[in-house]
């Protein structure tokens, strides 16, 4: 039991230098969003300091260090939050002209406050006689195990954030569209898929609360092993958070900004979204038509990294009016404008005999793609084949068998 228990120790001690080290290195990287990277950097510490006091409750060492009985209960207001405002200010264009975000920290004050009095500024021997519990003389709603009530709570409180960003991720991932014509590098799906996956650990800690004794989950290893597969996940997301590009400028006056509509308007129709735009119709159909032969003359789809703003400066116009010309008049975000170009030069590169000897990704970042697996989705999207299925099909007619 000892030597596993030493062993337990050195795996956790590497988990939290690592989470040290990953939070200097976050706080010190100056390139990406800087303001997201101090919300990342705040998230991968707190899970090293919590999973090292976890593992000291397990232990009878906590009988040494009393004072740090129940610490981590108010960090676990902080998860949710933080992980949404990292995502948030990663996303964002223009987060942070107010100062509105710092209301996701109040249930954590709320939680410090209320422990100060009943355990943090109690003595050491109360807490250790009440192996951390509240005192009894509190309502009889706090006569219970109030901290595991308070854990009970902070895991839901944690699931409602991992909602809410990965609302905030799918609403990012629609937005990006209408901007950027490749997106691999910033569509945040590896965000997106290891917040669903600590979302699922949240899930299955908080069905053990209800099949295992609280009391035993609060201090036992299962919620040390289950907080240590979530920080594992968080500094994944800490290491994928230094590669992570700027995806918007703050500065940048190159976005379209899609304006708040009235309460009685409904966001899905498309003239509506843009209701303050002075764009008239006429000037519309003026701009769609320079845009068409722009593009087919100056074939701009064949830079990778072709973006609404590049578009708009070669026609003369606002973003913002060049995006309500191809979502308006042509039912489409930029993206899938962009691409359909693309797809097409692709079947011709595909048709033609003299470029057999190409491959399909070198096809691919001919026609203007910059990845084999955005050209193999994109082509079906608009083809129902893959490109492979589709030279196949051109093979079998040019040469029918029999």
């Amino acid at each position: 039991m000892i030597s596993s228990l030493t062993i337990w120790n050195v795996v956790i001690l590497a988990a939290m230098l690592q989470g040290v080290l990953l939070t200097l290195f976050l706080l010190l990287n100056k390139k990406g969003n800087r303001k997201a990277n101090i919300f990342l950097a705040l998230l991968v510490l707190l899970y090293a300091i919590d999973i090292g006091l976890e593992t000291l409750y397990a232990s009878p060492q906590i009988f040494d260090f009393p004072h740090l009985i129940g610490l981590n209960d108010p960090l676990f207001f902080l998860y949710g939050p933080l992980l949404y405002l990292y995502a948030y200010f990663l996303s964002s264009p223009r987060a942070g002209s107010d100062k509105k975000w710092l209301l996701h920290f109040l249930p954590f004050l709320i939680i410090v406050i209320f422990y100060l009095p009943t355990l943090f500024l109690q003595s050491a021997e109360f807490k250790l006689s009440s192996e951390g519990r509240l005192p009894a003389v509190l309502h009889s709603f706090m006569t219970a195990d109030v901290r595991g009530r308070v854990e009970l709570i902070s895991g839901f409180h944690e699931l409602i954030y991992i909602v809410l960003t990965l609302f905030l991720l799918s609403k990012h991932a629609q937005a990006i569209k209408d901007s950027f014509s490749a997106i691999d590098r910033i569509n945040l799906k590896w965000l997106k898929n290891l917040t669903l996956a600590t979302g699922a650990i949240v899930t299955v800690d908080l069905l053990l609360y209800f099949f295992i004794n609280a009391e035993l989950l609060a201090y036992g290893n299962a919620v040390t092993l289950i907080l240590f597969l979530c920080a594992t996940l968080i500094y994944a997301i800490g290491y994928m958070g230094l590669m992570q590009p700027l995806i918007f400028s703050p500065a940048s006056d190159n976005i379209p900004v899609t304006p708040v509509l009235p309460d009685n308007e409904e966001s899905g129709n498309v003239r509506e979204k843009y209701y303050k735009s002075t764009l008239t119709d006429q000037q519309a159909e003026d701009s769609l038509a320079k845009l068409l032969e722009l593009m087919e003359t100056q074939q701009l789809y064949l830079n990778g990294e072709l973006k609404l703003s590049d578009v708009a400066e070669a026609l003369g116009i606002s973003t913002n009016n060049l995006s309500q010309i191809i979502n308006d008049k042509l039912n489409k975000n930029f993206y899938d404008f962009v691409n359909a170009y693309r797809v097409e030069a692709a079947r011709k590169l595909l048709a033609d005999p003299e470029k057999d000897n190409l491959t399909l990704l070198a096809i691919a970042f001919d026609a203007g793609f910059n990845s084999k697996s955005t050209f193999n989705s994109v082509f079906k999207k608009h083809c129902q084949l893959t490109p492979s299925e589709y030279k196949k099909s051109i093979a079998k007619e040019m040469y029918p068998i029999g």
